[in-house]
């Protein structure tokens, strides 16, 4: 595959278990309008019953790899192929990165936020290709943090219509008139003014941005007619297997107008898997 085509396949821990040597290049610098951006890639899914590779402990590598590259770049992006469970420790494990994105989990990141300040940003891409993850980042002072502008945006506009649907009790008169006496509305209300105005704070004094979003496959494409046959055929082969469990499938599981056979046909539509 890697033979194939011009995308470079990454790979920090995967070695050729004959040879012991790196089956792929462990990172890539990429220089981009004047900054270098690091990219490394570690996977922990390789499967035991593999013979023609084995695999690093995949936090080693990508902490070795980090620490060789940080001061060859202006950014560090950890791509990591892991189980979904394990993806609330990866800004722990690769603290010095500055984004992290993950495969390995059907998860898709609309927005994402920081757990400390000192802590990578975490995205995940979703599942089978459907989504294409943009992250736009402007890096003018590298000793300072990055702002992530979609989710303090998202929060003011949030408060923003909490207010408005508090001040329709009464137009004229502020929230904290309309609501005095009530400790709890009022202690909720002092609560999301100061979240506001953090919010409204970065925003206006962030020197360093990053906007990230995601673009969906247009269900207009059509399917790969090959792809296709080969997923209708998968399908058939698995209705025609005996069930392990002791559920037996639906009887008209077989049949074309079947809606187990239907839901599964169109959940395929428009994507290619």
């Amino acid at each position: 595959m890697d033979s194939k085509t011009d995308i470079p396949f990454l790979s920090a821990n995967l070695r050729d278990s004959k040879s012991n040597d790196l089956i792929f290049d462990p990172f890539l610098i990429v220089e981009k309008d004047g900054l270098r951006v690091g990219i490394i890639g570690v996977t922990d899914k390789l499967p035991d019953t593999s013979k023609s590779m084995t695999a690093d402990n995949y936090i080693e590598a990508g902490q070795k790899y980090i620490n060789e590259i940080e001061r060859k770049t202006d950014l560090i992006v950890m791509m990591v192929n892991s189980d979904r469970g394990t993806h609330d420790d990866l800004p722990d494990h690769f603290k010095k990165a500055d984004f992290i994105f993950t495969s390995g989990s059907t998860n898709l990141t609309r927005n994402s936020s920081k757990s400390q300040d000192d802590d990578p940003f975490l995205f995940s891409c979703g599942k089978q290709g459907k989504y294409l993850c943009v992250l736009n980042i402007k890096l003018e002072d590298d000793r300072k943090p990055f702002v992530n502008i979609l989710t303090h945006e998202k929060n003011i506009k949030s408060i923003q219509k909490r207010f408005e649907r508090l001040q329709k009790k009464d137009p004229d008169k502020t929230l904290n008139e309309i609501y005095t006496g009530q400790e709890n509305v009022l202690k909720l209300i002092e609560q999301n003014r100061a979240k506001l105005k953090t919010s409204e704070d970065l925003l206006a004094n962030a020197i360093n941005t990053i906007k990230f979003e995601t673009i969906a496959l247009n269900r207009k494409i059509q399917d790969n007619p090959e792809i296709l046959a080969f997923v209708d055929e998968s399908l058939a082969r698995c209705i025609s297997l005996k069930p392990k469990s002791s559920k037996p499938f639906p009887k008209n599981i077989g049949k074309k107008e079947g809606p187990l056979k239907s839901k599964l046909t169109n959940s395929h539509e428009g994507h290619d898997h």
